[in-house]
């Protein structure tokens, strides 16, 4: 094509910007893995608002009874719990006209480009959900006295449990068992690690059960998933834990969910992506809001361990 005058915008480079295909918020959803630990069917329809309300079980209470007395009459008592989309995230990228001149094959930046923004949506939405889903667990399934009975130790701020290649199976039997004490459905439990946990798995009985002839509950992991159905349990690992020190044992510590995919609902919405021409400079623009939102619809089927690692222990 012959060269067009100094500071001129051509149409064709307008045309070759940077853009986003339609599947990608198709792939976004595939790729998180709270489509598999959290159901999105509580946001459907939404369109007027980014409230949802899920109704709960009306609860109530038997009571003792004597021939010829009184009956005492009760109002079943109806809980709901309302949450919704309500994190936003943006994103503002120049993209300078003297790169797309001098860049060498700056076309093919652009599949890298929508990689990059397919990563960064996923690291900034599962990283504001998992630092803020686990405040909503129901009391009983959190601490060192976990459970109906109180006999499960998932940790606590100042005791960790200590996960290690031997005690991992016994933590996950811990959260099964506490699911269980809430009556929790059999199937779709999941418990996320952080991606620094593999190694104990490595190290344990699995490990060694996978080097004598490889492994039926082993998944290809694209969503951070990698075992099916181990103590009852979906295992998934992410690096996008909350993580810190604990401030009385100085140990490196880490917030581990559990819980049922009906017990907390999903969704993302690719809000706004815009290619944009900048008044005060020599550059195009790409602009990105990213709405979603996660909250515990039944508390009591979501769980967390607070955990410490010894690796080789």
């Amino acid at each position: 094509m012959p060269k067009a005058a100094a500071g001129v915008h051509q149409i064709e480079e307008a045309l070759n910007q940077v853009h986003i295909r339609q599947g990608l918020l198709a792939e976004l959803y595939c790729e998180t893995m709270f489509t598999e630990i959290a159901t999105t069917e509580w946001f459907n329809g939404l369109e007027c608002g980014s409230q949802v309300t899920v109704m709960h079980e009306p609860d109530f209470e038997f009571r003792d009874y004597e021939k010829d007395q009184k009956l005492e009459v009760e109002t079943p008592k109806v809980c709901t719990t309302t949450f919704g989309a309500d994190y936003a995230k943006y994103a503002f990228i120049k993209l300078d006209d003297l790169d797309k001149k001098y860049v060498c094959q700056y076309n093919l930046l652009r599949p890298a480009f929508e990689k990059k923004i397919r990563q960064k949506t996923l690291e900034v939405v599962e990283a504001t959900i998992f630092n803020h889903i686990y405040h909503e667990a129901h009391e009983q399934n959190q601490g060192s006295t976990a459970g109906e009975s109180g006999m499960y130790n998932l940790g606590r701020v100042g005791a960790p449990f200590v996960a290690t290649p031997d005690s991992m199976f016994d933590l996950m039997l811990y959260d099964s068992g506490v699911l269980d004490d809430q009556c929790t459905e059999d199937s779709d439990r999941w418990l996320v690690l952080p991606k620094e946990a593999k190694i104990l798995f490595g190290q344990g009985l699995l490990g060694k059960t996978v080097l004598n002839g490889g492994c039926n509950i082993c998944t290809d992991a694209r969503n951070g998933k990698m075992y099916e159905d181990l103590s009852g349990l979906d295992i998934y690992f992410s690096s996008r834990l909350p993580k810190c020190i604990d401030p009385i044992t100085g140990e490196t510590t880490w917030i581990t969910p559990f819980g049922q995919k009906q017990g907390m609902g999903y969704t993302l919405d690719m809000g706004s992506f815009e290619v944009l021409r900048l008044e005060d400079a020599f550059a195009d623009a790409v602009r990105i809001l990213v709405t979603f939102g996660a909250g515990a619809g039944r508390p009591e089927l979501l769980g967390f361990n607070y955990i410490t690692m010894n690796i080789g222990g």
